[in-house]
């Protein structure tokens, strides 16, 4: 964690080591820590998500110093984000928004650490107001994600067939619907996110007034 000079206040500064790394608690945060934001992989869906609160299942795992990327116990509590470019080029640094939800008693979307893909670098641009901004070459990198998922067979193109396959009727990489560890109520799927476009860009917001769009990782073919 650092400090960024400049019209920002603050920065959660990712090294290298730790793009991947869950830690085992975010309580109490830091008083100048914008929060943990990573990239989740749900439903064939990369999806941005603040992560609000971790619920670990040390059954399941040896160390109780961060969560294993294969657990599938755990569940994580994200915000869905979605992001608006401030400027017209390319990797334009962008705001996070947050994205509202179709089901009023779920606020959380909830996934497992085995579907969490990579931690982002923020900025908080104000102390007060809690907004947040993607820097320029973290939106390069989120893009590039969105690219190689955009040509993953798997989780697009080849779906269906896989589906006939192993005669599995289920999305990929579904949404925890409920915590057992703290018995929140969490999305029942990633449509419940307002709105959801398969072919919006990648990750990215369209300006006012029109309506907030997050991003699937939609076959490129397929737009």
């Amino acid at each position: 964690m650092g400090m960024r000079s400049g019209r920002v206040n603050m920065a959660t500064v990712v090294q290298d080591s730790n793009l991947y790394l869950i830690p085992a608690s975010i309580e109490p945060p830091p008083a100048d820590w914008p929060g943990l934001f990573g990239v989740a992989l749900i439903e064939g869906n990369l999806l941005v998500v603040q992560v609000v609160r971790l619920c670990p299942d040390w059954d399941s795992w040896w160390s109780k110093d961060f969560l294993s990327r294969r657990d599938i116990r755990s569940v994580i509590h994200g915000l869905p984000h979605g992001l608006r470019p401030r400027y017209s080029h390319e990797h334009s640094e962008a705001d996070l928004i947050p994205l509202a939800c179709r089901d009023p008693d779920a606020t959380h979307v909830l996934f497992n650490p085995c579907q969490f893909v990579c931690r982002l670098m923020v900025t908080a641009t104000t102390t007060t107001a809690r907004s947040y901004m993607l820097p320029s070459d973290e939106v390069r990198r989120l893009d590039e994600l969105t690219r190689l998922a955009s040509k993953a067979p798997y989780w697009h193109t080849n779906v269906e067939e896989m589906w006939k396959k192993i005669a599995v009727k289920a999305p990929i990489q579904p949404l925890t619907r409920w915590c057992k560890h703290c018995e929140t109520h969490g999305l029942k799927t990633v449509n419940d996110i307002i709105p959801l476009s398969p072919y919006s860009p990648p990750m990215k917001l369209p300006e006012p007034p029109m309506p907030l769009m997050p991003t699937a990782a939609a076959d490129t073919n397929t737009r």
